[in-house]
């Protein structure tokens, strides 16, 4: 199942980014949850649509923060792991 998830994901030019694929049906999703919502009975206000977009909104830069931060230390103990095997080996 994870080959299958990593095959739809990725990007078949470079698959250290998500595939063209994905992010049609991301782009996809809103209009057609807009379009389809009356049909569906459900009002959507303009408040809904603003609260939603905030949450996204809050959600990516939270991610993107705990992401960053995550690569900080991530490399801060990589470079402290080299630095410390350079100078064991010189010995």
């Amino acid at each position: 199942m994870e080959k299958f998830w990593k095959w739809l994901v990725q990007s078949s030019i470079d698959p250290e980014k998500v595939g063209m694929t994905v992010k049609g049906i991301l782009i996809g999703v809103i209009p057609a949850v807009l379009f389809a919502a009356p049909y569906l009975h459900v009002n959507i206000v303009p408040e809904q649509l603003q609260a939603a977009a905030e949450l996204v909104r809050e959600i990516i830069v939270t991610s993107l923060g705990l992401i960053s931060g995550l690569m900080a230390v991530y490399g801060f103990i990589r470079k402290l792991a080299n630095t410390v095997r350079d100078a064991y080996s010189k010995q």
